[in-house]
């Protein structure tokens, strides 16, 4: 005598023997193991094109600051010293310090922005010179105006100088831009 049984599933459908179709755990566990190196490797190139945007956009600031500079420097026929009457701006910005982390009111910003205002309205831009408080990271730019500062050698150019990605001035990864002479 034959006895048949009837076979039920939960699933309709669905085979009760698992090795024929669907995934193993160790197969969705290499999947998801693949999608976080990828995510990684994709997070790591956002994070180096928004440091190279970074850079770009200051460099871009720096080449305004040297047309700005440039421009007052012929409406007075004045070297930059003579125009901000400091001979280094930057003199109050502490050393081997993260620079935007400074207050808004610490005098290393404050001698900047001074000096970048009076700059731009000796050049009569009509363009307010607040864009240039900062650079990209939001540290203040670091100018140090040198032509006609020493009487031995009045000759020696003045220049604007970023921190750079890490923030502290005059490291390996600052980037500065020299101002031609204006009466030299």
């Amino acid at each position: 005598m034959l006895i048949r049984y009837r076979r039920f599933t939960l699933y309709p459908g669905v085979s009760p023997h698992p090795s024929q179709k669907g995934f193993t755990l160790i197969e969705l566990l290499v999947v998801i193991a693949i999608i976080g190196i990828l995510a990684t490797v994709i997070v790591a190139s956002l994070g180096q094109a928004r440091d190279k945007a970074r850079t770009a956009r200051t460099q871009s600031d720096l080449n305004q600051m040297r047309n700005i500079a440039v421009g007052a420097q012929i409406n007075t026929n004045e070297t930059l010293l003579e125009i901000t009457g400091s001979a280094n701006s930057y003199s109050s910005c502490p050393a081997a310090t993260v620079l935007s982390s400074l207050a808004p009111t610490h005098a290393c910003r404050a001698d900047w922005e001074t000096a970048i205002d009076t700059i731009a309205s000796v050049y009569d831009t009509q363009q307010s010179a607040e864009i240039l408080y900062s650079d990209a990271w939001g540290s203040p730019f670091l100018l140090d105006e040198n032509e006609g500062e020493l009487i031995g050698n009045p000759c020696r150019h003045d220049t604007v100088t970023s921190a750079g990605p890490d923030r502290i001035a005059f490291t390996g990864d600052d980037i500065t831009i020299v101002l031609p002479f204006e009466n030299c």
